[in-house]
């Protein structure tokens, strides 16, 4: 992967972990899953915050929001078994060039 495209998901990675962060509920535990695909890569960060409000309101005028929406091909804040979720999808060129 060029750099650029591995500062991208780094920035992700915060970004994500900000906003799960910010949850009210106390936390002990932030997972970060990286999980590759063909031409792609999937980013999981979870936390074992309560997710009683997860996502907040407004969450598509946060700052988080607008950059994962802006450095990713795919984004969305969810629950999962692991609790709450950012899960964010950046696809690749098969030049190793992001695409």
């Amino acid at each position: 992967l060029p750099y650029d495209a591995l500062d991208d998901l780094r920035t992700v990675v915060d970004e994500a972990s900000s906003a799960l962060l910010g949850i009210e509920s106390p936390a002990e535990r932030l997972t970060l899953r990286l999980t590759p695909g063909d031409g792609q890569l999937e980013v999981l960060v979870c936390s074992d915050a309560s997710d009683e409000s997860w996502p907040g309101p407004d969450v598509e005028r946060s700052l988080a929001w607008k950059v994962l929406e802006a450095l990713t091909d795919e984004a969305s804040f969810e629950t999962t078994p692991e609790g709450p979720t950012v899960r964010a999808v950046r696809r690749f060129g098969g030049t190793g060039e992001a695409a």
